[in-house]
């Protein structure tokens, strides 16, 4: 059973949930996803269950694995370099917090370059958040952690 959250942004989570990646950036109208997944999830295949799903809609991507465990500056810098290399128009975050955290963060500083340096993001309000939340920069699934498992037990 699929189930579909919207928050700040649209998740999916359950059973077939990935199968709903392509619907998603398809019906937005994305052209190219940057695909956000720590080297572990590569590593052990997820990854690639959400790429067979992009290949076959046909949709391009790129992804982008320099993400740690509790994601350093570095991480987010060289993620923005990234995602301005890549010609994408949207993110999709693979994994836990650590891909997520930094697809969040490489999007508020593609939508708000005021904060380039990535250390202002804690001192100052985000400028564009419901530009970025609702409009070009997206995530388009993230995969349950311990957390939201225990809130779909409900």
């Amino acid at each position: 059973m699929v189930n579909r959250f919207v928050l700040n942004e649209t998740s999916y989570h359950g059973a077939g949930a990935i199968k709903e990646i392509a619907t998603e950036v398809n019906g937005r109208g994305f052209k190219k996803a940057f695909v956000c997944s720590d080297p572990d999830l590569i590593k052990f295949g997820v990854t690639k269950k959400v790429t067979d799903v992009l290949d076959n809609a046909e949709i391009d991507y790129e992804i982008y694995s320099e993400i740690k465990p509790n994601p350093t500056i570095k991480n987010v810098q060289t993620g923005v370099k990234a995602f301005k290399n890549s010609g994408a128009d949207c993110i999709i975050a693979i994994g836990g917090g650590s891909s997520m955290d930094t697809a969040k963060a490489i999007g508020i500083i593609i939508k708000n370059p005021d904060f380039a340096d990535e250390i202002n993001i804690y001192q100052e309000e985000i400028k564009n958040q419901e530009v970025y939340l609702n409009e070009e920069v997206t995530q388009v699934i993230q995969a349950m952690n311990e957390l939201t498992n225990k809130l779909l037990e409900y």
